[in-house]
């Protein structure tokens, strides 16, 4: 809030009335506004390229909710163990298959 306060500010300060007479491209609260947007913007993304080897906080591992969706109760157990192995475990649908002596055509 306090930046585009002070954007807003800043343009009165600048603004003069346009001298010609064809269209003007963008007021001068546009361009404060555009700049503070643009701002922010490189900001995040230098604090984004600075820490990306950080693992992931407590509480952001996708890994519960993953199981949690394999495991739904209205899929069949045979295919809820099918996804978490294959999900979680990194198996491959034919040793999937394998294990549960089927062709792996008949596996999703």
């Amino acid at each position: 809030m306090r930046t585009s306060r002070s954007a807003r500010t800043r343009s009165r300060r600048r603004w003069s009335p346009p001298r010609s007479t064809g269209p003007r491209r963008a007021s001068p609260a546009t361009r404060e506004w555009r700049s503070v947007r643009a701002r922010r913007r490189r900001e995040e993304t230098v604090a984004a390229l600075k820490a990306p080897d950080q693992a992931a906080p407590f509480g952001q591992d996708d890994s519960l909710a993953l199981v949690l969706l394999c495991c739904h109760p209205v899929l069949p157990v045979p295919s809820q163990l099918a996804l978490t192995l294959h999900a979680v475990g990194g198996r491959t649908t034919a040793e999937i298959a394998r294990a549960f002596l089927v062709p792996e055509a008949t596996m999703p």
